[in-house]
């Protein structure tokens, strides 16, 4: 009998290491989206195994297993994007991670609630994770421009966040059929409305508060390309957007901060710190 429990610990703790050999974890950003949005899972893998890891390309040794739902246990489908564009090779006793958009690998097109379910699969063991929850929100519409010559709509959206509202530029064809990119511009202070306007050369200029002390001011190509992104600090009650007709539009009365972004190739520093800042607008505006 006392053989027969020692028999039993010996293969319980034989079987430790089997379980261990591979740490896996999963992370989301945020908990909701705006649709169309990317959704950047964060995979990491901790390999500990005494082999070398490959998942995609040719005679991969471990697999990655997402499932995407909905609320009502639908099975979103798959895109034609390959879940490893590269092969991903990971050596025994190093953590490595990859990111994967599930707006480019699932047809994500409704605005509602989702799990993600992702499973790896390695040496014959399964690791299954507990499932990631995340919403997909339509956002609130701020204003629209739409644009036939470049065939380009631009749509100022926010989405509120956990820990506040995030303002975002989507960028589709005219007829809004075809979402072509989604950028996240700042946090915002939805007290005083976003402006959105566009110059006489088609750039788009956008100006929204953060704060009562800061303003974020972005501007875009025309085809929806972004420009520069600049941090001001209103000297007046309320700076506004005002047209100019050398720089488009500008910001009387608005102290320029230093930049946190770096400035975009093209866009020499200098000239940029000596522009007015700027950016047309808003409800349905339809430039031909």
């Amino acid at each position: 009998m006392k053989y027969k429990v020692l028999f039993k610990w010996v293969f319980a703790l034989s079987a430790l290491p089997l379980l261990a050999q591979v740490e896996v974890t999963r992370s989301l950003p945020h908990e909701s989206f705006l649709l169309y949005e990317s959704i950047p899972v964060r995979v990491e893998i901790r390999n500990v195994s005494g082999d070398t890891l490959q998942l995609g390309g040719e005679e991969p040794n471990a697999h990655l297993r997402f499932v995407v739902r909905n609320t009502r246990n639908q099975v979103i489908h798959r895109s034609n994007v390959p879940l490893h564009e590269t092969m991903w090779v990971i050596p025994d006793g190093i953590r490595s991670s990859r990111t994967f958009d599930l707006v480019q690998l699932y047809q994500i097109r409704n605005a509602e609630s989702y799990r993600c379910e992702i499973t790896l699969i390695a040496f014959g063991e399964q690791w299954k994770l507990n499932p990631l929850l995340f919403a997909v929100k339509n956002g609130t519409n701020h204003g629209t421009v739409r644009r036939r010559n470049t065939d380009r709509s631009f749509s100022l959206i926010s989405v509120n966040r956990k820990f506040g509202d995030e303002l975002m530029l989507r960028v589709s064809d005219y007829r809004e059929q075809t979402t072509l990119a989604t950028y996240t511009l700042e946090r915002v202070m939805l007290f005083l409305p976003p402006e959105m306007r566009v110059d006489h050369k088609g750039r788009m200029h956008i100006l929204f508060y953060q704060s009562n002390r800061q303003m974020v001011y972005c501007r875009f190509h025309a085809d929806g390309r972004p420009i520069i992104r600049q941090y001001l600090r209103p000297a007046t009650l309320r700076p506004r957007l005002v047209e100019h007709e050398e720089f488009g539009f500008w910001v009387p009365g608005a102290e320029v901060l230093e930049p946190l972004d770096p400035t975009p190739a093209g866009e020499p520093a200098a000239e940029v710190a000596a522009e007015p800042v700027a950016g047309v607008v808003s409800d349905a505006l339809e430039l031909q």
